[in-house]
C-alpha cells in the first residue's frame, strides 16, 4: 500500500504542476463570465444607440412611440438606480433611499427630475452612471411626407439606410438603425391605422420593433374601445385584476409549506451541479487518459514495474487523480462562492436561496458522494482505454464514442427535474454509468429510499467489476509494452 500511496502523490503534484490543470481551474470563470457577465457587458456598452425614425404624416402614433421609447428607458434607469443603492447606500439611509426612489418613479414621466443620490452615498462611492438609451427616435430632414409620395419617401429613407446620405446629430454623425411608416386606412375613420412598415438594415434586432407594435395596438384598442362608449382607462385597471396564486408544498412541515424562492433554487440547483459534475470528470479521465498513455511511450510504467506490482500502480494513479479532481472541484466551489457573493446584493432572496442549497440540504455532501461513484466507475473505462491505446490519436475514437453515451445525462439534465420520480428518471438512475448524475439531478424530488440506497449499492457492485476487469487489462497492457519493447531491445 506504501507504494501505491507514492504512486498517487507522484500523480497528484505531476497533475497540480501541468498548465492543463490551471487551465481546467479557468474554464468555470470563464463558462460563468461568458453566460451572466459578458452579456449584460454587451447590452450595456458594446451595442450603440439604436436611432430610428417614424414617418408619420398625420401624427398619429408619432408622439405614442416616443412616450413607450422614454417610458422603457426611465424603468432601465430605475433599475440600475435600485442596483446602484443596494450597493453603495449607507445602511442606515438604505430604507429612505428605497422609499424616494419609490416616490420618484411614481411621479409623472413628463415632470421627473434626475434623481439625486449623493444623499443617501458616502463621499467614496463613485457617481451614479445612468444607463445609456437603447433607442432614440430622430427626425429626419428633407423628407417628402406627403401620402401621395410615399414611394419618394420609402427611397429617401433607403438612402439614410444604406449609408448613401449621412445623419447627424449635435454635428455628429449618426446612423439611422430603422424607420417606421405610418399607414393610415383609407376611407376609413380618421385617425385608424391600416399597417405599419418597418425598414432596417438589421431584421434580426427586434426589441424596437416589438416596442412599435405593443404601442400600436394599445392605442388601436383604446380607441375601439372608445368608439364603443367604453372607457378605456376603466377597461385596462379591470383587465390589471390579478388574482394571486400560492403556491405550497405538501411535503414541507406545516407552518412552512409556502413556496419561497428559495425552494425554485433549490429544485434546479442539482442540474447545476450535474453540470459541473460532468466538467470535473471530463478532466479528471483526460488526465488519467494522458498520463497513462504518456507513461507507456515513455516507458515509465516498464520502469515501476520493476519494483511495485501493477496493481498498486493502479491504485495509485486513481488515488492521485481523484485527489487532483477533487482539488479542483473545491477551487471550483470557492470560485463560484466568490462570484455569488461579489455580484449578488446581501440580502436578495436569490442569495439566501443559493445558501440555504449550500447550507441546509445534502446537495453538496451528495455532490461528493456522486463525484466519488462517477470517477471510479468512468476511471476504470478510460484507464482500460489507456492500456490498450498506443498514442492519444488511438483513443479518440473511443473516447467519441463514450462521450456520444455521456452525453445522455446532459440532454436530459433539465427534463429530469420537472418529473423526478417518472419513467424516464427511474429506469436511467440503474444504469451505472448515468447513476451518478441522474440520481444527483432528481434529489429535489426526493425519490424513495429505496432507489437512492438500491442504485448506490448497485453502482458500487458495478465498479468492483468494472475496476477488477480495468486491472486485468492495465497488467496484462503494460507487461506485454515491458516484453515487446525488451525483445526491440535484445534485437537490436
Amino acid at each position: 500500500m506504501r507504494n501505491a500511496l507514492l504512486i498517487a502523490a507522484r500523480e497528484y503534484i505531476e497533475n497540480v504542476k501541468t498548465k492543463g490543470f490551471w487551465i481546467s481551474i479557468l474554464v468555470l470563470p470563464i463558462i460563468l463570465s461568458f453566460t451572466i457577465v459578458v452579456p449584460r457587458l454587451l447590452e450595456d456598452k458594446a451595442i450603440p444607440t439604436r436611432h430610428f425614425a417614424v414617418i408619420d404624416p398625420n401624427d398619429i402614433l408619432k408622439d405614442h412611440i416616443k412616450r413607450a421609447v422614454d417610458q422603457t428607458h426611465t424603468s432601465r434607469i430605475f433599475s440600475a438606480l435600485q442596483e446602484y443603492l443596494n450597493e453603495h447606500s449607507l445602511s442606515h439611509k438604505l430604507d429612505t433611499a428605497m422609499s424616494r426612489l419609490a416616490q420618484w418613479n411614481s411621479g409623472p414621466l413628463d415632470e421627473r427630475e434626475p434623481f439625486n443620490t449623493s444623499e443617501f452615498v458616502s463621499k467614496e462611492a463613485p457617481e451614479f452612471e445612468s444607463p445609456r438609451e437603447k433607442f432614440r427616435l430622430i427626425e429626419l430632414p428633407d423628407i417628402d411626407t406627403d401620402e401621395n409620395k410615399t414611394t419618394n419617401s420609402i427611397d429617401e429613407v433607403r438612402q439614410f439606410l444604406n449609408g448613401k446620405k449621412i445623419l447627424k446629430n449635435n454635428g455628429t454623425p449618426i446612423e439611422l438603425f430603422a424607420a417606421f411608416i405610418i399607414k393610415e386606412e383609407e376611407g376609413g375613420s380618421q385617425g385608424k391605422v391600416s399597417k405599419i412598415e418597418y425598414w432596417s438594415t438589421n431584421p434580426s434586432e427586434e426589441s424596437i420593433k416589438n416596442l412599435v407594435e405593443q404601442t400600436a395596438n394599445l392605442r388601436a384598442r383604446r380607441k375601439a374601445l372608445t368608439n364603443q362608449g367604453l372607457n378605456p382607462d376603466d377597461i385596462e385597471k379591470t383587465m390589471q385584476i390579478r388574482i394571486p396564486i400560492l403556491e405550497f408544498d405538501a411535503r414541507k412541515e406545516q407552518g412552512s409549506e409556502k413556496v419561497q424562492i428559495s425552494d425554485k433554487i433549490k429544485q434546479w440547483a442539482p442540474s447545476a451541479f450535474v453540470y459541473l459534475l460532468f466538467l470535473s470528470l471530463m478532466t479528471v479521465m483526460q488526465m488519467i487518459l494522458n498520463s497513462t498513455i504518456e507513461e507507456k511511450s515513455n516507458r515509465l510504467l516498464e520502469i515501476l514495474l520493476s519494483s511495485v506490482k501493477p496493481i498498486e500502480i493502479m491504485i495509485g494513479k486513481l488515488l492521485g487523480n481523484g485527489l487532483a479532481g477533487m482539488t479542483l472541484i473545491g477551487i471550483w466551489i470557492l470560485l463560484m462562492a466568490g462570484f455569488t457573493l461579489t455580484t449578488m446584493d446581501s440580502n436578495s432572496e436569490v442569495l439566501q436561496g443559493v445558501s440555504s442549497v449550500v447550507s441546509g440540504t445534502i446537495l453538496l455532501p451528495a455532490f461528493l458522494v456522486y463525484f466519488v461513484l462517477g470517477f471510479l466507475v468512468y476511471s476504470g473505462i478510460f484507464l482500460m482505454i489507456g492500456s490498450t491505446c498506443q498514442t492519444i490519436k488511438d483513443a479518440q475514437s473511443y473516447v467519441g464514442f463514450l462521450m456520444v453515451i455521456m452525453i445522455v445525462p446532459l440532454v436530459t439534465m433539465v427534463f429530469i427535474p420537472r418529473d423526478p420520480n417518472g419513467t424516464l428518471a427511474t429506469t436511467l438512475s440503474w444504469v451505472p454509468i448515468f447513476t451518478p448524475f441522474i440520481m444527483l439531478n432528481r434529489l429535489s424530488g426526493q425519490p424513495p429510499i429505496h432507489e437512492i440506497i438500491g442504485t448506490f449499492i448497485f453502482s458500487c457492485a458495478t465498479i468492483m467489476i468494472i475496476l477488477n476487469i480495468a486491472a486485468k487489462v492495465f497488467k496484462k497492457s503494460i507487461i506485454a509494452n515491458g516484453a515487446s519493447s525488451s525483445k526491440r531491445n535484445s534485437d537490436q
